[in-house]
C-alpha cells in the first residue's frame, strides 16, 4: 500500500466523520419538529442583569413588558451601575407594577461580577420558573415567554433558546451572525441527540429548583465566565433538557460594531471551553479536526494527481449535504442570507477559533466589571 492509497483511507475516514455528524447530531436540529405540550402556564421570573446600561433598557424593556402571557415578573438586578439606570427603573415601576429592581451598591471590601448580580436575582425571584436574558435583547414577537413554556415536557428542568444577533451592513456582521449561527446549530443539535453541554444567557430558561441542586455557580465561580453554558453544562440532564429553536422565541442582541471588540467576546466566551467534560470537548473538536484532516489529505492527492475524480465527488457530496442541513437549520434560526457564505466562512471560523484559543493564552480574557 503506498502513499496515496494511506491518504485516501484517511480522507474517507475523515469524511465519514463529517457526514456523521452532519446526519446524526446537525440533522436532528435541522428536521426536528418542535412538539408543543398542553401544560399549565406555569408563572415565570424574568432575570436581567444590568450595569450602566440604561439607554439599552429603556429601548428594550418595553418589549419584554409587551409579552402576551398571564402572569410573568421581571426581576432586573442593577449592578453598581453609574449611569442613570436607579431612576430609570424607577421610572419603569410608576408604569410596570410586575417590575422588581434590586440594587447592588459598590463596595471596596466585596468581590462582584455578573455570577453575583445573578445569583441575587435568582434568589429574589418568586416565581419557579427562572428566563434570563440581557439588558441589551429583545424578543423577536409578544409569544416569547409562551413559546419558551409551551416547548416543555412533563418532567422537563431546562429549555435552551437561541438568540441570533441582528442583521446590519458590513462583512464583519455576516462573520457574527455566522458564528452565532453555527455554535447555536452546535449546542442545540447535541442537546437534541442527548448531550445538552451548553446554553446562552440571553435566552435561557430553568427552574429554580435546578440552579439550588447544583449550589448556583459555585464550583466555578472564580471563572469570570460561565453562568450560562458553564452551568448547563453542570446541571442540564439528558431527559430533562429541551429545546426552542423556533424563530417565535427568539431573542435578538446587537452586535459588536468592530472586530477588536467581537474578538474579545469571544476570548472571553473561549475560557469556559476548558472546564466542559471531556466527552462535551472532545465531540466540539473532532469535528474542526476531521475537516482540516480531509482538506488536507484531498490537496495533496490532487497535487499528486491520484483519485481525483473520487476526491472531487466526495467533496462535492460533503458540499451538497452541508447546504441542505445549514438550509434547514436557518428555516428555524433565520439568517437565511448566509447560506451561500457557509464553505466561505467556515474557513475563516476553522483559522480564527485556534487563534483565539491561543490568544487566551498569553492576554487574559476581559471581565465583567
Amino acid at each position: 500500500m503506498g502513499l496515496p492509497e494511506i491518504l485516501l483511507i484517511v480522507f474517507s475516514t475523515a469524511l465519514f466523520i463529517q457526514l456523521l455528524f452532519f446526519f446524526n447530531w446537525f440533522g436532528r436540529l435541522a428536521f426536528s419538529r418542535t412538539k408543543k405540550e398542553s401544560l399549565r402556564l406555569d408563572p415565570v421570573s424574568i432575570i436581567i442583569c444590568a450595569r450602566s446600561e440604561s439607554s439599552k433598557l429603556i429601548e428594550n424593556l418595553p418589549y419584554i413588558f409587551d409579552q402576551d402571557y398571564p402572569d410573568f415578573e421581571v426581576v432586573v438586578v442593577n449592578d453598581r451601575s453609574w449611569d442613570d439606570t436607579k431612576e430609570i427603573l424607577k421610572a419603569f415601576q410608576v408604569k410596570y407594577s410586575n417590575l422588581k429592581v434590586i440594587n447592588i451598591e459598590e463596595s471596596n471590601h466585596e468581590h462582584y461580577g455578573k455570577k453575583m448580580a445573578l445569583t441575587i436575582g435568582i434568589k429574589g425571584a418568586k416565581n419557579e420558573w427562572l428566563l434570563l436574558t440581557d439588558a441589551d435583547c429583545k424578543p423577536t414577537s409578544v409569544n416569547w415567554i409562551r413559546e419558551m413554556i409551551e416547548s416543555r415536557k412533563e418532567d422537563s428542568e431546562v429549555v435552551l433558546g437561541y438568540s441570533p444577533y441582528s442583521r446590519e451592513k458590513g462583512m464583519l456582521n455576516k462573520l457574527i451572525r455566522f458564528d452565532t449561527l453555527w455554535a447555536g446549530m452546535q449546542y442545540l443539535s447535541m442537546a437534541k441527540a442527548g448531550i445538552p453541554y451548553m446554553g446562552v444567557g440571553r435566552n435561557l430558561m430553568y427552574k429554580k429548583e435546578v440552579f439550588f441542586r447544583v449550589s448556583g455557580f459555585k464550583k466555578h465561580y472564580h471563572i469570570s465566565s460561565g453562568d450560562d453554558d458553564l452551568f448547563i453544562n453542570e446541571a442540564a440532564k439528558k431527559k430533562t433538557t429541551v429545546i426552542m429553536p423556533e424563530p417565535g422565541a427568539h431573542i435578538v442582541s446587537m452586535p459588536k460594531q468592530r472586530f477588536i471588540d467581537w474578538f474579545r467576546q469571544k476570548k472571553r466566551h473561549f475560557t469556559t471551553a476548558p472546564h466542559y467534560r471531556f466527552l462535551h470537548k472532545l465531540m466540539l473538536l473532532l469535528f474542526p479536526i476531521s475537516f482540516l484532516i480531509l482538506v488536507i489529505s484531498a490537496i495533496i492527492l490532487l497535487v499528486l494527481n491520484k483519485y481525483i475524480l473520487i476526491i472531487l465527488g466526495l467533496l462535492f457530496l460533503r458540499l451538497v449535504v452541508q447546504m441542505v442541513i445549514f438550509s434547514r437549520s436557518m428555516r428555524k434560526l433565520g439568517d437565511k442570507d448566509l447560506l451561500l457564505w457557509v464553505p466561505v466562512f467556515e474557513w475563516v471560523l476553522l483559522v480564527l477559533h485556534p487563534v483565539i484559543h491561543i490568544s487566551n493564552k498569553f492576554v487574559k480574557a476581559d471581565k465583567w466589571n
